[in-house]
């Protein structure tokens, strides 16, 4: 997320710039709440999660009415959710969009994101429509709401929405790419296997040189279909990042690696995060399972997608669901 640019707090007082005016005055006191954010920062690459939240929540405390603490609110719903506390992420994102903070878009995805985090799907399907409506990238509202789709009105609804035409034009090419691969995996849980590599053709379109985790992604789902060559541009993501957990991820489920150094990679990470990339190892260690005849693993793996609540904004959580009741069904 993009951070706002500090000011000099001609925002929030009055006079000269070297006049700091009396302690307690509101340039003061937005000077020690831009310095608190430093040292909250310094905690955070340090490490120091709990310490880091605190000194935000003081810094906006003590900062006067001003955009620039609207920001630093936006800033602190990112990093609550990140830690796993979705319920005061949903707050300080919504006080941030009261207090007008610079980036709408941003708060209400992270608004969306937290809400679908508690399972509250149809309030998350209004915040990204609020988030679309501020300038969201097309390409990216239109993935997420394939999400909340699934989540919230199932397989078939969705796959409907996913066809909607849309202008396309403006958005990312990861973010287009991100919306082939999700279209890509409601074919499949349609048994559209046609559309399903059509699909992933478009996403290689979308994006030539994905990064890794989109890579992961799209090489997981080409083996399902039987390619047993990766792609060019697949190997290539992971031999330009070969420390990055997308790439161990890969390593893990194909070359049967150990998991140790993807566990450590893993838990660099954020709770919120960590929960997600763990929850695509397990959801693509089911699909293998499955190709290989094992049901019982695949149901097993699938499972474990399914039991961490903060991995519900995720597309893999709702993915996973299809495919374990799809699994049971066919079982029992």
């Amino acid at each position: 997320m993009r951070r706002p640019a500090n000011n000099n707090g001609e925002e929030v007082g009055a006079g000269s710039s070297c006049n700091l005016g009396a302690p307690n005055s509101p340039k003061r006191r937005f000077l020690a709440a831009a310095m608190m954010i430093h040292t909250a920062d310094e905690m955070f690459a340090d490490g120091n999660v709990g310490g880091a939240l605190q000194a935000y929540q003081q810094a906006i405390g003590i900062c006067p009415p001003c955009r620039a603490r609207a920001d630093f609110r936006l800033l602190f719903a990112s990093h609550l959710f990140d830690a796993g506390f979705v319920i005061p992420a949903v707050a300080e994102a919504e006080g941030a969009l009261l207090e007008d903070c610079s980036y709408h878009n941003e708060a209400h995805r992270y608004r969306s994101f937290a809400l679908a985090a508690q399972g509250r799907y149809g309030e998350a399907r209004q915040a990204l429509a609020a988030a679309a409506d501020a300038g969201e990238d097309a390409a990216f509202a239109a993935q997420y709401a394939l999400v909340l789709a699934l989540a919230d009105a199932g397989l078939g609804p969705t796959l409907a929405l996913a066809e909607t035409s849309r202008d396309l034009a403006e958005s990312s090419a990861e973010y287009r790419c991100r919306l082939a691969l999700m279209r890509a995996e409601l074919h499949r849980l349609d048994g559209n296997r046609a559309a399903l590599a059509a699909c992933l053709d478009l996403a290689l379109a979308e994006d030539g040189e994905p990064g890794p985790e989109l890579a992961l992604w799209l090489g997981m789902l080409d083996r399902y279909l039987g390619r047993t060559t990766p792609r060019d541009a697949v190997l290539a993501a992971f031999a330009a990042a070969p420390e990055e957990w997308p790439s161990l991820a890969w390593l893990y489920l194909q070359e049967a690696a150990d998991g140790t150094d993807l566990a450590a990679a893993l838990g660099q990470l954020s709770i919120t995060r960590r929960a997600e990339n763990r929850a695509i190892v397990d959801r693509f260690q089911g699909l293998m399972q499955e190709m290989q005849g094992n049901r019982q693993e695949a149901a097993a793996a699938y499972r474990r997608v399914c039991t961490e609540p903060h991995v519900r904004w995720c597309a893999d959580w709702h993915i996973a669901m299809q495919d374990l009741a799809r699994l049971e069904i066919s079982v029992s």
